[in-house]
């Protein structure tokens, strides 16, 4: 007797915000032997398996799996009827294709923002992580943008580009939704075993906080399913779904799989096989550097003394944004015009120049904000928090009309690469950054103007 294939039944629709491919087929565990290896992910909302439209690719999947299975695409109902397995109905599609997509624009008059709605879309999502102050919400599944005239005709700009039909209303709705997923404690799922670990490894504290982060959002992924039980290629498939669905980046990627590998030594004694989780190559990109005038404006445009001291001293002194925030007053010598950096990057210290210039507005910082241990303090708790700091400066750029998105190491690039162009030895400057290797420095001769105005050009030596 002839044994019939199985029906697997691929429909499009939505999940978790974005476009995927849906697999329905009743449960037979060879066929999701051969449907997991394609960068599948189980749904357990959806009873089925599915694949990020972005990176389906129908030929694979048609050749891996067209001589053990009969492949369907949206059924009729008049075909689903005839069918005897049981099946989980697909969701009903709730959006267009083509050039009838929409975007709801919903504005907060009272607090400023316009939440920003649409079906997950790559193209798009790179366009509005460039604009200034825009911001994803994950709980509530919307992006925000301050409503500013700008900021209008940006995403209006953005979403015409891509053919997006725009639909705007005010509501306080979505306000609302983000301020309550906002106020939602996170569930902690990270073993304290595994932390005890890392401390007793003598990681430092900003280790041990990304590797939570990176754990917990794995394990909440794939929860109630325990973590020895996750299989090699699901974990394949997360990692894909983090960097071509996400959008993350290939640094972003690189600290998962050390976290990841981390965390399956500790727990379980199991190696990650290398080729089965590779490392993606980094790319080479240059550092982002503001010129001098535009620095002089920010810090020149603060009417706040803490936050003029900030970029000040992150400019100034070529800090990385933790060691700023641990700056103690201790530390800062007078005498010789001097700062010691404990513990910095690698749990290294260094001692690096005060500059004269700085030692006015320091003074009065420390007279008027009168700090006991740390530099500077935060309202709630004893250090000044990255969050508050990468916001002053997002804000200074802005006030200064910087056109590209500066951060708190930005300012750290810019005084490295102007040191340079003063003429300083590039080995001084990797003591005073403290670099491990002189290869990290050496990036700042590539954005070096000084460096590029003194090579000249064979065009120059001709007449024409």
């Amino acid at each position: 007797m002839k044994t019939e294939k199985p029906i697997v039944r691929l429909v499009q629709g939505i999940h978790r915000n974005m476009n995927v491919v849906f697999i329905r087929f009743k449960f037979n565990e060879a066929v999701a032997a051969l449907v997991k290896p394609l960068g599948a992910i189980y749904s357990k909302t959806n009873k089925c398996w599915y694949i990020p439209r972005s990176v389906f690719k129908f030929d694979d999947f048609k050749s891996r799996l067209e001589n053990d299975v009969n492949i369907v695409f949206s059924p009729k109902k008049k075909d689903r009827e005839k069918e005897t397995e049981t099946e989980v109905k697909p969701q009903k599609e709730t959006f267009q294709l083509g050039n009838n997509k929409t975007v709801r624009f919903e504005t907060n008059v009272k607090e400023g923002i316009i939440y920003i709605r649409f079906v997950y879309d790559p193209k798009v999502v790179n366009d509005l992580r460039r604009l200034q102050r825009s911001w994803y919400h994950p709980g509530a599944k919307v992006w925000s943008v301050p409503n500013t005239e700008d900021h209008r005709e940006e995403i209006g700009l953005i979403f015409k580009t891509w053919n997006y039909t725009i639909i705007e209303k005010n509501t306080e709705e979505l306000f609302e939704r983000v301020q309550s997923y906002k106020k939602k404690p996170q569930i902690n799922l990270v073993p304290q075993k595994y932390i005890q670990q890392l401390i007793l490894e003598n990681k430092s504290q900003r280790t041990i906080e990304i590797y939570s982060s990176f754990l917990n959002q794995y394990i909440n992924h794939f929860k109630p399913l325990p973590p020895d039980s996750i299989l090699i290629d699901d974990i394949r498939a997360y990692i894909l779904y983090q960097r071509e669905v996400l959008g993350y980046s290939t640094s972003y990627q690189n600290q998962l799989i050390s976290t990841l590998k981390s965390f399956y030594r500790v727990m379980y004694k199991r190696e990650l096989n290398y080729d089965a989780i590779p490392r993606p190559k980094k790319a080479r990109t240059l550092p982002k550097v503001i010129a001098k005038q535009q620095i002089e404006k920010m810090i020149g445009l603060q009417t706040n003394l803490k936050h003029r001291l900030i970029l000040a001293m992150l400019y100034g002194c070529g800090l990385r944004l933790n060691e700023l925030i641990s700056l103690e007053i201790k530390h800062i010598n007078y005498n010789n015009n001097s700062i010691l950096i404990v513990c910095g990057k690698g749990r290294k210290d260094r001692r690096i120049p005060l500059p004269k210039s700085i030692l006015p507005l320091l003074q009065k910082y420390i007279k008027s904000y009168l700090p006991e241990k740390y530099l500077f303090n935060g309202t709630t708790q004893i250090k000044y928090s990255n969050t508050s700091v990468q916001h002053v400066v997002k804000n200074a750029a802005i006030a200064a009309g910087i056109p590209i998105k500066v951060t708190p190491h930005t300012l750290r690039h810019c005084y490295a690469t102007h040191m340079l162009e003063k003429g300083v030895d590039l080995r001084y400057i990797q003591e005073l950054l403290g670099h491990q290797s002189s290869k990290t420095t050496e990036i700042y001769t590539h954005v070096s103007n000084r460096q590029l105005n003194e090579l000249g050009n064979p065009l120059d030596d001709i007449s024409f």
